[in-house]
């Protein structure tokens, strides 16, 4: 039973306790070879309401006026209540790595079958100690293969469920907006499977802008077919693994494993609108974006790895560009702002350009860096007076060598 609870909402203080990212829950799963999910039998029912305020959920059926003992379903704070109550219960075990907790799902992910059986039974004795309700009919043990969270997870690998590429491919073609918009949420929650996804979906995305008229042409029948076809092949990604990482070619982000072989984690892209694509010729939309992905906050899906422990990352650099500034959100680089790049050297793979990450300084903040730098003895010992370097990048007074040993050099462009 779900009450309409739309005008209570509006007077309730809002509960911001965060629910655990897809990405990040999915990624925890990266060395795991077998698998076991739980459900929690009604999931905000575990949870009670305060006394006081079980009044403000009374609600009026044929049979008479009641009101909740437990969370219910409908209140815009149920989610972040339960997942407060779920997260503190298995905090120590989510630490150690044995449970991870979305609202009413768990997964316990393990390397064999006894190390799932030793978990199970850790998960089990926590569970019933705090009074948790399973419904074992929804609960999958020790299985090579699982269905979590709308992805199909195995052996380090996921792809999109059956039932979301299903819904893909029996989507009907839209002949309103609101059709169009709902296929575009349908396949945007699985656009990191898709390598260009938002160059391939620009004449359905640009249907929903209010400026033009609806007109369902042949650019965007190719768009609709094409994104259905991509999904109905079940594409492929690899789970992220720490500390073997790369970024390549702007849009991918790709590692590594033992055998050499290079497989996709992610494919990142973002639409460029007309204030932004002012951009020299010699650059790429893809560009842009990677760019932004790493120095902005404008999307921070890639960020949390890239700023981690990782092998390579590899950005074509440039010595200038010019983007035509915005005011509706964090300013693109524009001829006024200076940019200094960090590059780490890579013995594992010395054929790739290597970017670790970008930093802005104005030319004031570069020169007064500059000024302390050449004061600091422990900088000065670790300078390098010659470093040959792949690219653009010469030596110069603000190259240095990295406590880790690793090439470091901060150069203006």
């Amino acid at each position: 039973m779900c009450i309409d609870y739309r005008k209570l909402n509006q007077k309730l203080v809002k509960d911001k306790f965060p629910l655990p990212l897809i990405e990040d829950v999915l990624d925890t799963l990266q060395e795991a070879k077998v698998y076991s999910t739980l459900d929690l039998r009604n999931g905000f029912f575990h949870v009670d309401v305060d006394e006081d305020c079980r009044k403000y959920t009374s609600f009026i059926v044929p049979d008479g006026q009641f009101e909740f003992n437990k969370v219910p379903f409908g209140l815009s704070t149920s989610p972040g209540v339960f997942q407060r109550y779920v997260s503190s219960i298995f905090r120590d075990l989510t630490r150690k790595g044995i449970v991870i907790s979305y609202l009413d799902d768990l997964v316990i992910p393990a390397k064999d079958e006894k190390e799932g059986l030793e978990k199970l039974k850790i998960v089990f004795e926590v569970a019933k100690k705090y009074g948790l309700e399973i419904k074992f009919k929804k609960c999958q043990f020790l299985k090579k293969t699982i269905e979590f969270l709308g992805h199909v997870v195995e052996n380090g690998t996921i792809k999109p469920s059956t039932a979301k590429t299903q819904a893909v491919q029996k989507f009907p073609e839209p002949t309103t907006i609101k059709q169009v918009q709902s296929f575009l949420g349908l396949t945007g929650y699985f656009r990191k499977y898709i390598k260009d996804y938002s160059t391939i979906a620009k004449p359905l995305s640009d249907l929903t802008r209010k400026e033009n008229p609806f007109v369902f042409g042949t650019l965007q029948k190719v768009a609709f077919e094409k994104l259905k076809n991509i999904m109905s092949e079940g594409p492929l990604l690899h789970i992220y693994k720490y500390g073997r990482t790369e970024l390549q070619e702007q849009r991918e982000f790709l590692r590594n494993d033992a055998k050499k072989n290079i497989e996709t984690i992610q494919s990142e892209n973002r639409k460029t609108y007309n204030k932004r694509r002012k951009i020299a010729p010699m650059y790429k939309e893809g560009d842009l974006v990677a760019i932004q992905r790493t120095q902005f906050g404008t999307g921070l899906k890639l960020r949390p790895k890239l700023l981690g422990p990782y092998k390579i990352t590899k950005v074509n650099s440039r010595d200038r560009y010019e983007v035509e500034k915005s005011s509706s959100s964090a300013s693109p680089l524009s001829p006024v702002n200076r940019e200094v790049f960090a590059i780490r050297s890579s013995s594992n793979m010395p054929d790739m350009q290597d970017l670790l990450f970008q930093l802005r300084f104005s030319s004031k903040q570069l020169e007064r860096l500059s000024k302390r730098s050449e004061k600091d003895e422990k900088v000065q010992r670790n300078k390098i007076k010659k470093v040959t370097y792949k690219g653009d990048f010469r030596a110069s007074k603000h190259a240095f060598t990295g406590v880790d040993g690793q090439t470091i050099i901060i150069k203006p462009l």
